[in-house]
């Protein structure tokens, strides 16, 4: 059985898992005084300073509307940009009528998870696209720089393993063009290793996927540079 406190450290971890600082047991200064609050989560938006107050309630019943006015009241007080009313047992209808008058959001932690699992992976094939046009635009960038230095030679355009390297990341561009698409399990790469094709089952597991993908591509890049820079060197001596 989850204690309290159990479910109030788990709060503040989640919020601190997403990047955020979250101290446990605060007071807050308010108009009319201070308040003892669960969870203070803050953060910065655009350079600015964010403000939640979070109320965790590990109960076996649903919660009513008065603990709803009651961080209501908090929020109001203290200036907080959002207040969270945290339960797994769920809201009484008054509950939730009221919370549509107020800046106060009513959910369980599980639910967040669930949220925050599912933004976290936009934000990570975000992340995705970023790498491969950066990658694609650096192995450009290598090619130019390999035919300066050689020209006609074909040296690294013919590799091979840079060949290799194109086509992976065309994997991981596909699998972006085609992720809105729908069809699971979707192919985003190769594994080499195996001779078979690396293929997610969601959102989640493609960014993940993804990442690692990229962070291996990222790496033979890097690799190839250094050995540009290092012929580059050499005809400049």
């Amino acid at each position: 059985m989850t204690t309290w406190r159990d479910y109030e450290e788990e709060a503040a971890q989640f919020f601190r898992d997403l990047g955020m600082r979250a101290e446990m047991d605060e007071e807050v200064e308010g108009v009319r005084g201070k308040h003892s609050v669960d969870v203070l989560v803050t953060f910065e938006r655009i350079g600015i300073t964010q403000t939640w107050i979070v109320e965790c309630k590990c109960w076996d019943r649903p919660v009513d509307k008065l603990h709803v006015l009651a961080l209501a009241a908090i929020v109001q007080d203290t200036g907080a940009d959002r207040g969270f009313l945290l339960s797994e047992t769920g809201f009484q209808s008054g509950a939730l009528r009221a919370a549509t008058r107020s800046n106060v959001t009513l959910t369980g932690l599980e639910d967040l998870r669930a949220t925050a699992t599912e933004e976290l992976a936009d934000l990570g094939l975000r992340d995705a696209r970023n790498r491969v046009a950066q990658l694609r635009e650096r192995l450009a960038i290598a090619d130019d720089r390999d035919h300066a230095t050689t020209p006609g030679s074909g040296f690294w355009v013919a590799s091979d393993e840079n060949i290799s390297l194109y086509g992976r990341l065309s994997f991981a561009e596909r699998a972006l063009s085609d992720v809105h698409l729908g069809r699971w399990p979707l192919l985003y790469g190769v594994d080499l290793s195996h001779d078979r094709g690396m293929r997610a089952r969601d959102i989640p597991e493609l960014a993940d996927g993804l990442g690692s993908v990229l962070d291996l591509l990222e790496a033979e890049v890097v690799g190839i540079e250094e050995v540009l820079r290092a012929r580059e060197h050499r005809t400049q001596d």
